[in-house]
């Protein structure tokens, strides 16, 4: 899946967002307001804020770190190993399992 699919499904999951011409998605407030884009694969605030939406349990280990959650009251669980660098990974299985969430809900 390409990060602009994983991005696609994690907004859905987070709800609240807009996708504007390839730049990106943005947050846009009930009354329609457009507020701060939403980067969550490369901004560490907007993936924990994701995850903690989501409720997305995370479990750090020596080479990689996995997101547990829970899809149609079963949990799942997603990995993603650190390579050079632990941020990187740690927000990419955020959006992972958050993709996940959406995909494989009933």
């Amino acid at each position: 899946m390409t990060d602009q699919e994983l991005l696609s499904l994690a907004a859905r999951a987070h709800g609240g967002l807009e996708y504007v011409d390839e730049m990106g998605w943005i947050h846009v407030s009930q009354d329609g307001t457009r507020g701060a884009w939403w980067h969550p694969l490369t901004d560490d605030g907007d993936a924990l804020r994701l995850a903690v939406k989501l409720r997305i349990k995370l479990s750090f280990g020596a080479s990689e770190v996995s997101a547990t959650f829970i899809v149609a009251n079963y949990p799942m669980r997603s990995i993603e190993k650190y390579c050079n660098d632990p941020y990187a990974a740690t927000r990419r299985v955020i959006v992972r399992a958050a993709a996940a969430i959406v995909k494989d809900a009933p």
